[in-house]
């Protein structure tokens, strides 16, 4: 019994040896990119600092955003309150004939200079 725990525990503490080595390596391969991403941070710090109004520029974003969005859902709303709305209401709405008085007959057209 004693026998078969250590070796659980020696089983046990190889494969912890081989994933911290793999964890090594896997620091040790991304260390450029990290050193990039540090330098990108530290450049972008600096750019903060001489444009601060960078900061605000989100906000105004989301603020336009929520305007849009409440216009659009003003103009779903209106568009759901229409009872009886259809084609047919709207062109017996508008008398056409008063915006184009005789347009059947376009062969008596004279033109005068």
């Amino acid at each position: 019994m004693r026998q078969a725990l250590q070796d659980a525990w020696k089983v046990f503490a190889v494969l912890l040896t081989v994933v911290l080595v793999i964890l090594i390596v896997t620091v040790i391969a991304i260390a450029r990119k990290i050193n990039i991403a540090i330098a990108l941070i530290e450049q972008a710090s600096k750019v903060m600092m001489r444009l601060p109004c960078l900061i605000a520029l989100p906000f105004a974003t989301a603020v336009v955003i929520i305007l849009f969005s409440g216009w659009m859902l003003f103009l779903l709303l209106m568009i759901t309150s229409l009872e009886n709305f259809n084609v047919d209401t709207v062109l017996n709405y508008f008398q056409f004939e008063q915006y184009f008085d005789n347009c059947t007959d376009v062969n008596n057209i004279t033109v005068s200079e």
